[in-house]
């Protein structure tokens, strides 16, 4: 064997020479380079030259492009760029606020505001910069965010701004993309549902409905990614109860019943209630996890008002329980929640309408105490006085608003009470009870005719026109009309389908010849965003 490897060595050498001397007077030509296929010159691969197909394109799981002279042309996902023209870098300047000029369905331009304007002025000088960011075709998860966030700054501050007017509120503020970084995933699906939803409602009747089916499923991709991750965190036992947990499942039960993505907003509800229920409950929670307490008093108002449109016997209980009254004062302040500016001590009434409703369907409970205890509330709400109203630091420029705002809702829980305590069997009908009715109702169609003429005031009227459409089974074709008509223009206004929901409850209860509250309300229904 060694013998045979030498010898082919010998043979070897030999021929190399002979080449050698060969190739000094004669030029033998190479073979033509072989061109690896183009996915593996991107992935910087050796090509295997294989055919039809690379072996390694096909182990990779990708289609072998092939070794064509140009590179074939590939399609990218719509409002996907894989290049931009590089552009001069300008330098920094301040982060200015931002209103919006809706001029298409797919984009706004973000005009830039002074950022430092004059004191009291909620209509600052513009600035001549202009960006235009999309606003239906968000791109990546992380930069759609990101894009919600300039979309809430841009499109749906600017219209609650106007209640700074009244007063300072200290729930009406930008949303700051630093703290985007900050807040768990679920949160930020979240947030990115609230800005699809708001943006398709305003498109809702100048846009073909086709053109929205890819935004509506983005829509419910994050909110399917939001569910998920919540399980997830629920199901852990460390996150469980967290604040960030918390907040979220509370941020899932504001956006279902903002958008009316899910008739079942009440499991949300009853979910939220357990793990507070694990805290210690809500006045615990509140008082050591003070970063938590706007998203709790929106719990609170969603499920006091979703109860005064729920039949009494399905009311939900952790909304309706008297202890509720005493933490409310606490929690509620001077009553300048955005969509629901009701005075406090009207705001407890409603509770307390509520919990004697719930009371009244249990037969264990003897019917004279509830029914004195309807007497004595109705007497309390008559003894609220409109004119001795108004929060600390409201703007003393605007006192008639802050006079309508409490002759409304003075008005709309004085009917509310009256039908639905009657509604429950714990209120005789009397003369004198028929016209305190009839003269509230009036005073409710008047004011609210001027109410939602103010654009301070008019985003809180929801549910007063709630009340005033049930009222209008007792009045004539122009006051229905007139609740028709401001139902659509409040869906239109806030961004939510939540209004329209009322308009074919209304319609069926107006042909129905009832009159009573709970004619009306044959499911869980609720009226606040």
């Amino acid at each position: 064997m060694p013998s045979m490897v030498c010898t082919a060595s010998m043979k070897s050498h030999s021929s190399s020479s002979t080449s050698s001397s060969s190739s000094s007077t004669t030029t033998i030509p190479r073979p033509p380079r072989r061109r690896q296929c183009w996915e593996c010159l991107r992935r910087r691969l050796v090509c295997d030259f294989g055919t039809p197909s690379c072996n390694k394109c096909r182990a990779a799981g990708v289609t072998c492009p092939g070794y064509g002279e140009k590179k074939p042309l590939k399609w990218i996902p719509p409002g996907r760029v894989n290049s931009r023209t590089r552009q001069r870098r300008r330098p920094p300047a301040s982060e200015p606020k931002e209103t919006a000029q809706i001029t298409s369905p797919k984009h706004a331009i973000l005009v830039a505001e002074d950022p430092d304007p004059p004191s009291g002025s909620c209509s600052p000088e513009r600035a001549v910069v202009e960006l235009s960011i999309p606003l239906l075709q968000l791109g990546a998860e992380a930069s759609a965010v990101v894009q919600a966030a300039s979309y809430y700054n841009a499109c749906i501050y600017p219209s609650f701004a106007a209640f700074h007017q009244l007063a300072p509120n200290p729930y009406i503020t930008r949303f700051s993309h630093a703290v985007i970084p900050h807040l768990p995933p679920a949160m930020c699906h979240l947030l990115v549902c609230l800005a699809l939803g708001h943006r398709i409602q305003s498109l809702m009747l100048n846009t073909n409905y086709g053109a929205l089916v890819e935004v509506r499923s983005r829509l419910y991709h994050h909110r399917g990614m939001a569910i998920q991750l919540l399980a997830d965190a629920i199901g852990n036992a460390i996150t469980r109860t967290s604040d960030l947990t918390i907040a979220s499942v509370l941020m899932l039960l504001f956006t279902d019943a903002r958008q009316s993505i899910s008739s079942n907003w009440r499991h949300h509800c009853v979910g939220a209630n357990e793990l507070i229920m694990l805290r210690g409950g809500l006045p615990e929670l509140y008082r050591s996890s003070p970063a938590l307490k706007q998203s709790l008093l929106y719990f609170i108002i969603i499920g006091v008002i979703g109860n005064t449109t729920t039949p009494p016997a399905d009311q939900i209980a952790a909304s309706s329980h008297g202890h509720l009254i005493d933490f409310v004062g606490e929690i509620y302040g001077d009553g300048l929640f955005p969509v629901l500016p009701c005075p406090p001590p009207l705001f407890r009434n409603i509770i307390e309408i509520n919990h004697l409703r719930s009371l009244a369907t249990v037969p264990a409970y003897a019917r004279e105490p509830l029914q004195s205890a309807a007497e004595a509330l109705l007497e309390r709400i008559s003894a609220f006085s409109p004119d001795q109203w108004s929060p600390a630091n409201a703007a003393a420029a605007y006192h008639d608003e802050w006079l309508l705002l409490g002759r409304i809702y003075h008005s709309a829980v004085s009917l509310f009470g009256i039908a639905a305590l009657q509604s429950a069997g714990l209120l005789p009908a009397t003369p004198l009870r028929d016209s305190t009715r009839a003269a509230h109702a009036r005073v409710l169609f008047l004011l609210l005719r001027r109410a939602m003429r103010s654009h301070p005031i008019q985003k809180g009227m929801m549910w007063p026109l709630i009340v005033a459409g049930v009222e209008a089974a007792r009045a004539g074709p122009a006051d229905r009309a007139f609740v028709d008509e401001q139902l659509t223009e409040t869906s239109r206004d806030l961004g939510t389908p939540v209004p329209l929901q009322a308009k074919p409850l209304f319609q069926r209860f107006w042909a129905s010849g009832n009159v009573e509250w709970d004619d009306c309300f044959d499911r869980s229904l609720v009226f606040v965003v």
